[in-house]
């Protein structure tokens, strides 16, 4: 394992230059890597937003998901929707976002597998092997088919780190700030979280509510089941909690980890017909 690196503004600028396809007569181009439940719509949002703002800085083109915005907003580097090759072969900065496990899996869980009837049965079937869930988009039934956690999007099949840069989820503001400060924009970065009905539904998650004596067990079985995101990213034990890091931002310095958590065996309800 070989964890990233504290990136500073000068780094910032450095792999902008090399990475983004920017000349002096182009724009370059920032590409967003973003997993489901991971602060997607602020992140987005906001680097929206600096693009149109960038008129002294640098200017860029942004782009994010695989084939287009529209279809494959969270495509990755592995298991589910997979970034197309061709796309990885044009210049850009590539900026991924995490979130630490417990947040995630609490909204995950109310956002794709509210078959489960609480939050414990959710981390141990998360755990084991291959499954096909059938989750709820926009009223809408489909099945989809997860080898790895989607937190591993972030990562190719060999746990190599695909981004140049990382932001948290925790520290989504400072992080997009520090990169908009590094290319001489001036934008505020004021993200806002999303008020969804499946944003509210989570706080009402057993995890949440749980008898403090319950909690403490179903913090354990997240950080047994995805201890190696917990120990990569150096994430405080528990929920609500950040990185173990001074800076908001972290840079790729050839990082990787040993394998990527493998997903569990869904329950006779949850499989494909």
């Amino acid at each position: 394992m070989k964890r990233m690196k504290e990136a500073t503004l000068e780094d910032i600028k450095t792999i902008y230059e090399k990475y983004s396809g920017a000349t002096k007569d182009k724009k370059g181009t920032i590409h967003l890597i973003i997993p489901p439940k991971t602060g997607s719509t602020q992140c987005r949002t906001m680097f929206k937003k600096a693009a149109k703002a960038a008129k002294g800085g640098k200017k860029f083109n942004l782009y994010f998901g695989g084939d287009s915005p529209e279809s494959s907003v969270h495509s990755g580097f592995s298991g589910w929707k997979k970034i197309p090759s061709i796309a990885l072969k044009k210049p850009a900065l590539r900026i991924g976002l995490v979130r630490n496990p417990w947040d995630w899996l609490v909204s995950f869980r109310a956002r794709f597998a509210t078959g489960h009837r609480n939050f414990n049965d959710f981390i141990h079937w998360w755990g084991l092997s291959n499954v096909h869930i059938s989750s709820q988009q926009h009223k809408q039934s489909k099945v989809v088919k997860f080898t790895h956690s989607p937190m591993c999007q972030l990562f190719y099949d060999d746990g190599t780190v695909g981004p140049h840069l990382i932001i948290s989820t925790e520290s989504i503001n400072e992080g997009c700030q520090m990169i908009f400060d590094a290319l001489e924009i001036d934008f505020k970065a004021t993200g806002h979280a999303n008020q969804s009905g499946y944003s509210k539904k989570k706080k009402k998650i057993d995890f949440y509510t749980s008898e403090a004596s319950e909690a403490s067990e179903e913090i354990e079985l997240v950080r047994e089941r995805l201890s190696v995101l917990v120990d990569f990213f150096k994430y405080h034990d528990g929920p609500d909690t950040g990185w173990n890091y001074e800076t908001p931002v972290l840079i790729n310095d050839n990082s990787h980890m040993d394998f990527l958590p493998i997903r569990g065996k869904a329950p006779d309800c949850w499989k494909k017909d």
